[in-house]
Order: structure tokens, then sequence, then C-alpha cells
């Protein structure tokens, strides 16, 4: 299998000019905030993706239903939602039956003065994306366009990749005992669970776990990345059962390996 180098960067890397907000990674537990558990991780990532009809403006001719591969920059980190996160989490997956997301949410939902700390006591845990993108995102062009969508494919394969590694347990019918969701970044609803009551907005949610700073284009909000400015794609990934040592395994593996399994062959083992 080839393999592509991460990098693992301090939040100095990352934040040196761009806000000066101290580390979530040094923030007291029950405080209600996240609390950074991983630190920032970048490295180039080669993703195979499937094309579509509307992903091929003049100047990027794809076949369409093709799988092709596209490298790219990605950024990500693991983060313990505090109560607040929590609570606003509740409604975007309150329908979800899984055994480890309904012991966090209920555990939380008790109304202990230590529910705060309930999502890292269960294993719940929020890791934000972020994909390099070769062109500015605040702009609405065919060129941005196109690339939202290869963006949003990269996204859709490698959530794909950590779930695969992380349910590598399951065997005979029976439920892992890891879950793990990501929300669509065009709608903010989960992808494999059930829809809740609320949606989760990637960019507020990236604002509130990396103290990352916003732009305005029209109505909207653009994250700025402290190294990529307005050229990143931000996503997000939502485990629930898994230790964050088994997590950041199942993260590094599948941004390192280029040539994943399809099919019935064998994904490769943490």
């Amino acid at each position: 299998m080839q393999q592509v180098c991460i990098r693992t960067s301090t939040r100095a890397d990352l934040m040196a000019g761009i806000d000066d907000s101290p580390s979530p990674l040094s923030q007291k537990k029950g405080s209600g905030r996240p609390t950074q558990l991983h630190p920032f991780t970048v490295g180039s990532v080669t993703l195979c993706i499937t094309t579509y009809a509307h992903m091929s403006p003049n100047s990027h001719e794809y076949d369409v239903g093709k799988r092709v591969a596209v490298t790219r920059e990605l950024q990500y980190s693991i983060h313990a939602p505090g109560r607040f996160l929590l609570r606003e989490l509740f409604h975007v997956f309150s329908n979800v039956s899984h055994p480890a997301v309904r012991e966090t949410f209920s555990r939380f939902s008790g109304g202990s003065k230590g529910s705060e700390c309930a999502a890292e006591r269960h294993n719940f845990f929020v890791v934000p994306l972020f994909w390099k993108s070769t062109c500015d995102l605040v702009a609405v062009t065919g060129e941005s366009n196109y690339e939202r969508d290869i963006l949003l494919e990269c996204c859709f394969e490698f959530a794909t990749r950590v779930k695969q590694l992380l349910s590598s347990d399951h065997k005979n019918g029976q439920e892992s005992r890891c879950w793990v969701d990501f929300t669509d970044p065009a709608s903010g609803y989960p992808v494999w669970s059930p829809r809740g009551a609320s949606l989760y907005p990637d960019v507020d949610g990236g604002v509130r776990l990396t103290k990352y700073n916003t732009v305005l284009a029209g109505c909207c909000k653009i994250l700025q990345h402290p190294l990529w400015g307005t050229k990143n794609y931000p996503g997000t990934l939502f485990v629930a059962g898994a230790s964050v040592e088994q997590l950041a395994a199942a993260l590094k593996l599948a941004a390192t390996v280029v040539e994943w399994p399809s099919g019935n062959e064998i994904v490769p083992s943490l």
C-alpha cells in the first residue's frame, strides 16, 4: 500500500498571528467548554472519489461515474464537547439508537454536576475536518462550486474509511460498539443516522472548537483558516464508543492509505 506523510502541528503553528485566545487543551474540565484531546494534524491526503455529471465544468472534464484520485491537504483534531455543545448535539442526533450515543446523552440529560464531562467519560468525540481548496470558496463561481462538490465527496470517502475501521468488530449481525457519523456540509444533517430536530452548522461548530475567525460573504459566514484563509472546506465527524487512541489511529490510517479496499476486500487493521 502506498502511504503519504501526515505531520502534527502545534497550536502555536496554526494560530500564530491569528488568534490569541487560550488553547482548548488548557481549559479546565467542568467549564462547559469543549476540550481538545488530540493536536491539530495536517497532511496531504489522496482519496479516490466517484465523479458525477454536475462535477464537470469545462476545465475539469471527468468521465461521469468513474473513480478518480484527488489529493488535498487535510487538517483534523479530536475534541470532547462541553455541556453546551453536547446539549445542541442531542437535538441533532436525538433519533440515534446506538447504545454508546444514548448512554452519553442520557447521562448528560440527567442534570448532575458532572454531566458536562459525560462526553469524554463515555467516549463521544467531535472531529472537525478542514480541507484545503484550490480556489477561494468565498466566491460563488463554476470553479468554486466544482471544488465544493469534489471536497464533499472527499469528506464522504474519508468518513467512510473511519467508519469502516472503527466498525471492524461488527460481526454476525451484531451492532458495532463504535458509532460513526458525519454531517453533510451542504445541509447540516447526519448522513448515516436519522435526522433529529436540529442541524449542525460546520462553520459555527468549527469556530467553537478551534477558535478560528470568520469573514462575512453576503449573509454567510466563511471560516478563515490560519494557514489557508478562506481556501478551506469544513466538515465534521462524530464518534462514540471508541477511545481517543483508537480514534486517533483510525484517523491516521484513513488519511495515509491511498489504495483503500473496496467490495469484500479486508479493511486494514488498526
